[in-house]
């Protein structure tokens, strides 16, 4: 009976450690991501990226944009902190920053901080920089319940 137990408990783990490994590397470009050295340059990050999908529609977008991909500059804990938007299907400027689209990179002061979902809602937090999915899940709340509930 102790054997059935400790295999038991040693399958429980095994799974309890392949689903964990799977969360992390559920990040869309979480290989090309990878790859980006430890405060690595703004031009390592987007050599290793590439080249994103998205074209601005109008010149003053152009700064909403690095090569190709979201960006949102924020000034915070004395410092400068770029959020780059990995995607790679094509879309807007007004899409919606979701999960299933999009992979937050992290920048301060033009160093590589790090990227994936996981690291950036920990890293936003203690920037106290917007977490994109955050505040949008607090909108549509708000939202939800200025028009009394589900309708």
């Amino acid at each position: 009976m102790h054997t059935r137990f400790v295999k038991s408990a040693r399958l429980a783990l095994v799974t309890f450690v392949l689903a964990s490994l799977a969360a992390c590397s559920s990040d869309l470009g979480a290989a090309k991501i990878k790859k980006i050295p430890k405060e690595g340059t703004v031009e390592q990050v987007i050599a290793e990226l590439g080249a994103g999908p998205l074209k601005a529609p109008l010149p003053a977008d152009s700064v909403r944009l690095i090569s190709g991909f979201r960006r949102q500059t924020y000034i915070a804990g004395g410092g400068k902190v770029d959020v780059i938007w990995y995607r790679e299907e094509p879309g807007t400027l007004e899409d919606a920053i979701a999960k299933a689209t999009e992979t937050p990179v992290v920048l301060k002061d033009g160093k590589f901080q790090g990227g994936g979902w996981s690291f950036y809602e920990e890293f936003a937090g203690k920037a106290g920089i917007p977490n994109a999915i955050r505040g949008r899940e607090r909108l549509d709340s708000i939202s939800k319940a200025q028009s009394g509930g589900n309708k």
